[in-house]
């Protein structure tokens, strides 16, 4: 057995109301190395037998070829202000049934509000 493919799942919700998940949200994850490649997160809404996937969250697979590097997140929906978020630092753990999911969280502000 070896270790999971790397993956991001991105959890986009409401500032407002923490149990509201938006649905209609685009998400970017950008990898910030030499081919600054850009990958569009899927949603993920019913089980799609994969374990490391969330239900209910915008999942990619990192295709990149490093086992360290940098990415941002880029997150924009209708009625809501964008989310930008750059630098975070991601290791490959090449172990043998190593998880390589990273889990990430979301609050977009419903444009017209303070949100905080």
């Amino acid at each position: 057995m070896g270790f999971n493919s790397p993956l991001i799942n991105v959890e986009v919700k409401d500032s407002l109301d923490e149990s509201a998940m938006i649905d209609t949200a685009f998400v970017e994850i950008h990898i910030q190395d030499d081919s600054n490649s850009i990958i569009e997160g899927t949603l993920i809404s019913e089980d799609d037998n994969i374990s490391n996937t969330q239900l209910y969250s915008y999942s990619a697979y990192f295709d990149v070829n490093s086992n360290m590097f940098d990415f941002g997140i880029v997150v924009s929906a209708p009625s809501y202000h964008s989310f930008v978020t750059k630098d975070i630092s991601f290791q490959t753990n090449s172990s043998c049934g190593a998880d390589n999911t990273v889990n990430y969280t979301v609050y977009l502000c419903p444009l017209g509000t303070s949100c905080l």
